[in-house]
C-alpha cells in the first residue's frame, strides 16, 4: 500500500521536518500532518490560497491606578 500525500500552499515561512518552507511554496505532506499545519495557520488546505497570514491585534494597555484629585 502506497503512502498518501497531499500538496498544500504555505501561508507563512516555517520549518518542518528539517526543511524550510517559504510563503507560497507547495508543501507535500501526509493528510494528517497537513491538518495539523493548517490548524497552526502555516498552510492552507485549499489548493489556491487567498488568505493572508493571521495577524494578532496589538495589545492596548490602560492605566487604572491614576485617579484625579480635587484641587
Amino acid at each position: 500500500m502506497a503512502l498518501q500525500t497531499v500538496t498544500v500552499p504555505a501561508l507563512v515561512d516555517f520549518e518542518f521536518g528539517g526543511q524550510t518552507y517559504r510563503r507560497g511554496e507547495a508543501v507535500t505532506v501526509a493528510p494528517v500532518i497537513a491538518l495539523v499545519l493548517a490548524r497552526r495557520h502555516q498552510v492552507a488546505l485549499s489548493a489556491v490560497s487567498d488568505e493572508k497570514p493571521v495577524e494578532r491585534p496589538k495589545r492596548r494597555y490602560r492605566r487604572r491606578d491614576m485617579v484625579a484629585q480635587p484641587v
